[in-house]
């Protein structure tokens, strides 16, 4: 399960090359990440927390790893796995495609909850009858009996 995390703006403590898988943070900076073996986090790397300077910028997958360090998936959300040095920026935050999910998981809310809007109009509908007599005469099928003006015929 995604997993957030408020004012995360940490520095790498290390280099980060394209093919590293392991995200070089302070031991203190990981704890603040807790998850659950399913459990992830999008956090994106820049060389700057300054939008109009950054040149390098990367989305990543961070996933628990043994011994209390951060696995990465690099490449998320079609950017490119770059080449990060010691003082770059790792920041957690809202991602376009973090934000499109929760968008189309509120569309299926929506769309569930007019169908079970629909079905206790249905319900209510239904439940709004008159009760049935008791001892109603019915046929082998089950179908109720009725006189020549429709009254229900009822047992003795």
């Amino acid at each position: 399960m995604q997993r957030f995390v408020n004012d995360y703006f940490i520095q790498l403590t290390g280099p980060l090359a394209p093919a590293g898988g392991t995200l070089p943070i302070a031991a203190a900076d990981a704890a603040r990440l807790p998850m659950a073996a399913e459990d992830f986090y999008l956090l994106t790397l820049a060389d700057s927390l300054d939008i109009r300077e950054r040149t390098r910028v990367e989305i990543v997958k961070a996933t628990a790893a043994p011994g209390g360090g951060i696995a990465l998936v690099r490449q998320q959300e079609s950017t490119q796995a770059g080449a990060f040095v010691a003082g770059d920026w790792v920041l957690c935050g809202p991602t376009a495609g973090t934000v499109a999910g929760l968008v189309a998981k509120a569309a299926q809310v929506d769309a569930l909850a007019a169908q079970v809007l629909e079905l206790q109009q249905r319900v209510s509908a239904l439940e709004g009858g008159e009760p049935e007599p008791e001892d109603l005469l019915t046929d082998q099928g089950g179908n109720r009996l009725t006189d020549e003006q429709g009254n229900y015929l009822k047992g003795v």
